[in-house]
């Protein structure tokens, strides 16, 4: 085990690569996720899991509210493959990466007794901002993506970071979960 992260050290993120997810309309990874919230990034922690042989980091979100699904909680956590713990990295290419403080439109996997994951990697991430004119808008960046139609062949994407208004993306969420 110590061979292989050593072997990961030794190699920069830059070439790493990039991760292969199917490509989803806002429609269908409304569809697909378990739970949909809007909510800030209180924190961050990595552990390794039971064997040693992964490493996990759980992110806490303080939600403000949910789009779909969510049980009432003010509070989330999602569990991402990769992390740092001491002097061990695990990078994984397209996983999304959170800052405390951040807000975010989260869509995810799991939910109930499964720990939630999010839907498509760093597909299901977008970080909410104002522009200058303050209206919210969410910018969703997968420049470590690489995007598989259901014809299966891939493609790189086009333009890696994607702006909406907030407004908008709210409004389709809602009609794809009636």
């Amino acid at each position: 085990m110590l061979r292989i992260l050593a072997f990961l050290l030794l190699f920069p993120a830059a070439q790493a690569g990039a991760a292969t997810v199917v490509a989803m309309t806002l429609e269908q990874m409304s569809e697909r996720a378990d739970t949909i919230f809007l909510g800030r990034v209180a924190g961050t922690r990595a552990d390794w899991n039971a064997e040693r042989t992964r490493i996990y980091t759980h992110v806490t979100f303080e939600v403000d509210r949910y789009l779909k699904g969510g049980g009432g909680s003010r509070v989330e956590t999602v569990r991402l493959l990769g992390g740092r713990v001491g002097p061990y990295l695990a990078m994984v290419p397209g996983s999304p990466r959170f800052e405390t403080g951040e807000e975010v439109l989260l869509f995810c996997a799991g939910g109930g007794a499964r720990i939630l994951t999010v839907l498509g990697m760093s597909l299901g991430k977008f970080t909410i901002t104002s522009d200058t004119s303050g209206e919210r808008i969410v910018n969703r960046d997968i420049s470590g993506l690489m995007l598989a139609s259901h014809r299966t062949d891939a493609r790189e994407p086009g333009d890696p970071v994607t702006r909406y208004r907030l407004s908008e993306v709210e409004s389709r969420i809602r009609e794809a979960v009636r």
